[in-house]
Protein backbone atom coordinates (compact mmCIF):
# COMPACT_ATOMS: atom_id res chain seq x y z
CA UNK A 1 0.00 0.00 0.00
CA UNK A 2 2.70 2.40 0.87
CA UNK A 3 5.05 1.61 -2.21
CA UNK A 4 2.10 2.19 -4.48
CA UNK A 5 1.12 5.76 -2.99
CA UNK A 6 4.45 7.17 -4.27
CA UNK A 7 3.13 6.04 -7.90
CA UNK A 8 -0.32 6.67 -7.44
CA UNK A 9 -1.87 3.39 -7.97
CA UNK A 10 -5.12 2.77 -6.21
CA UNK A 11 -5.11 -0.66 -3.33
CA UNK A 12 -8.09 -1.86 -2.68
CA UNK A 13 -7.62 -3.95 0.99
CA UNK A 14 -9.44 -7.25 1.03
CA UNK A 15 -11.29 -8.81 3.78
CA UNK A 16 -9.01 -11.73 2.95
CA UNK A 17 -5.57 -9.37 3.56
CA UNK A 18 -6.45 -8.65 7.29
CA UNK A 19 -7.74 -12.32 8.01
CA UNK A 20 -4.86 -14.03 6.20
CA UNK A 21 -2.08 -12.29 9.36
CA UNK A 22 -5.04 -12.00 12.14
CA UNK A 23 -4.92 -16.11 11.72
CA UNK A 24 -1.97 -16.81 11.25
CA UNK A 25 -1.29 -14.63 14.61
CA UNK A 26 -4.20 -16.79 15.90
CA UNK A 27 -2.75 -19.97 15.19
CA UNK A 28 0.76 -19.07 16.67
CA UNK A 29 -0.76 -18.66 19.85
CA UNK A 30 -2.82 -21.22 19.82
CA UNK A 31 0.04 -23.77 19.11
CA UNK A 32 2.01 -21.99 21.71
CA UNK A 33 -0.59 -22.07 24.36
CA UNK A 34 -1.24 -26.16 23.42
CA UNK A 35 2.31 -26.84 23.53
CA UNK A 36 2.48 -25.22 26.95
CA UNK A 37 -0.15 -26.87 28.16
CA UNK A 38 0.52 -30.44 26.86
CA UNK A 39 4.89 -29.94 27.70
CA UNK A 40 4.36 -28.53 31.02
CA UNK A 41 0.83 -27.42 32.51
CA UNK A 42 0.23 -25.20 35.17
CA UNK A 43 -0.53 -26.62 38.52
CA UNK A 44 -3.18 -25.82 41.37
CA UNK A 45 -1.44 -24.84 45.11
CA UNK A 46 -3.50 -23.84 48.22
CA UNK A 47 -1.63 -22.33 50.77
CA UNK A 48 -3.01 -21.69 54.23
CA UNK A 49 -3.09 -18.02 55.67
CA UNK A 50 -1.44 -16.28 58.33
CA UNK A 51 -4.30 -16.04 60.62
CA UNK A 52 -5.26 -19.34 62.73
CA UNK A 53 -8.16 -19.98 65.22
CA UNK A 54 -7.76 -20.65 68.93
CA UNK A 55 -6.85 -24.56 67.47
CA UNK A 56 -4.19 -23.44 65.14
CA UNK A 57 -6.46 -24.10 62.09
CA UNK A 58 -6.00 -21.42 59.47
CA UNK A 59 -9.34 -19.54 59.02
CA UNK A 60 -8.17 -18.22 55.46
CA UNK A 61 -6.26 -19.63 52.39
CA UNK A 62 -5.32 -19.06 49.07
CA UNK A 63 -4.96 -20.92 45.82
CA UNK A 64 -2.75 -19.87 42.67
CA UNK A 65 -1.75 -21.72 39.85
CA UNK A 66 1.84 -22.28 40.16
CA UNK A 67 4.39 -23.17 36.81
CA UNK A 68 5.34 -26.62 37.85
CA UNK A 69 9.19 -27.72 39.52
CA UNK A 70 10.89 -30.66 38.10
CA UNK A 71 10.28 -33.81 39.78
CA UNK A 72 12.20 -36.37 37.40
CA UNK A 73 9.04 -37.49 35.68
CA UNK A 74 7.35 -33.90 34.30
CA UNK A 75 9.64 -30.96 31.71
CA UNK A 76 11.97 -29.54 33.51
CA UNK A 77 11.06 -25.98 35.17
CA UNK A 78 12.51 -23.64 32.42
CA UNK A 79 10.49 -25.32 29.83
CA UNK A 80 7.59 -22.97 30.61
CA UNK A 81 9.86 -20.01 30.98
CA UNK A 82 11.00 -20.93 27.72
CA UNK A 83 7.36 -20.70 26.13
CA UNK A 84 5.82 -17.83 28.09
CA UNK A 85 9.43 -16.36 26.51
CA UNK A 86 8.54 -17.58 23.05
CA UNK A 87 4.82 -16.37 23.59
CA UNK A 88 5.78 -12.76 24.16
CA UNK A 89 8.75 -12.79 21.91
CA UNK A 90 5.86 -14.03 19.16
CA UNK A 91 3.25 -11.04 20.14
CA UNK A 92 6.23 -8.37 20.74
CA UNK A 93 7.25 -8.75 17.07
CA UNK A 94 3.40 -8.26 15.59
CA UNK A 95 3.49 -5.39 18.21
CA UNK A 96 6.86 -3.92 16.53
CA UNK A 97 5.46 -4.44 13.06
CA UNK A 98 2.22 -2.67 13.56
CA UNK A 99 4.33 0.09 15.17
CA UNK A 100 6.39 0.25 11.97
CA UNK A 101 3.49 -0.54 9.12
CA UNK A 102 1.33 3.00 11.25
CA UNK A 103 4.55 4.94 11.44
CA UNK A 104 5.21 4.77 7.29
CA UNK A 105 1.06 5.18 6.88
CA UNK A 106 1.62 8.46 9.23
CA UNK A 107 1.40 10.77 6.05
CA UNK A 108 -0.96 8.88 3.93
CA UNK A 109 -3.67 11.25 3.35
CA UNK A 110 -7.25 9.58 3.07
CA UNK A 111 -10.55 9.98 4.10
CA UNK A 112 -10.52 7.51 6.15
CA UNK A 113 -6.60 7.82 7.77
CA UNK A 114 -6.83 5.76 11.02
CA UNK A 115 -2.74 5.44 11.19
CA UNK A 116 -2.66 8.39 14.07
CA UNK A 117 -5.25 6.31 15.86
CA UNK A 118 -3.59 2.89 15.79
CA UNK A 119 -0.85 4.60 16.76
CA UNK A 120 -2.01 5.74 19.75
CA UNK A 121 -4.15 2.82 20.35
CA UNK A 122 -0.58 0.64 20.70
CA UNK A 123 1.32 3.56 22.62
CA UNK A 124 -1.44 2.94 24.64
CA UNK A 125 -0.83 -0.90 25.16
CA UNK A 126 3.09 -0.55 25.17
CA UNK A 127 1.96 1.62 28.32
CA UNK A 128 -0.01 -0.89 29.80
CA UNK A 129 2.89 -3.68 29.12
CA UNK A 130 5.43 -0.99 30.54
CA UNK A 131 3.33 0.11 33.69
CA UNK A 132 1.95 -3.54 34.51
CA UNK A 133 4.69 -6.01 33.96
CA UNK A 134 6.99 -4.52 37.04
CA UNK A 135 3.64 -4.35 39.03
CA UNK A 136 3.00 -7.79 38.51
CA UNK A 137 6.54 -9.04 39.41
CA UNK A 138 6.12 -6.66 42.44
CA UNK A 139 2.31 -8.01 43.87
CA UNK A 140 3.85 -11.45 43.03
CA UNK A 141 3.20 -12.53 46.95
CA UNK A 142 -0.18 -10.25 47.45
CA UNK A 143 -3.38 -13.07 46.53
CA UNK A 144 -5.85 -9.99 45.76
CA UNK A 145 -3.44 -7.64 44.10
CA UNK A 146 -2.48 -10.64 41.90
CA UNK A 147 -5.37 -10.76 40.72
CA UNK A 148 -5.91 -6.95 40.23
CA UNK A 149 -3.26 -6.32 38.43
CA UNK A 150 -3.32 -8.60 35.65
CA UNK A 151 -6.68 -8.04 35.52
CA UNK A 152 -6.39 -4.35 35.07
CA UNK A 153 -3.81 -4.49 32.51
CA UNK A 154 -6.08 -6.44 30.08
CA UNK A 155 -9.04 -4.11 30.49
CA UNK A 156 -6.98 -0.71 30.36
CA UNK A 157 -5.54 -2.20 26.94
CA UNK A 158 -8.70 -3.55 25.49
CA UNK A 159 -10.50 0.21 26.38
CA UNK A 160 -7.11 1.60 24.76
CA UNK A 161 -7.98 -0.35 21.49
CA UNK A 162 -11.94 -0.16 21.69
CA UNK A 163 -12.16 3.56 22.59
CA UNK A 164 -9.81 4.75 19.90
CA UNK A 165 -11.31 2.79 17.68
CA UNK A 166 -15.42 3.63 17.90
Amino acid sequence: VMSQSKSFHRVTVKETDVIKPAAVLLLCNVAILTVWTVVSPLKWERSPGTTTDRYGRPLESYGKCILPSYEGGGAPAWASGLIVALSIAVNAAVLAVAVFQAYRARNIQLEYAESKYIALSIFCVLQAWLIGIPLIFVSKDLPSARFMVPSTILFMMSLAILLVMF
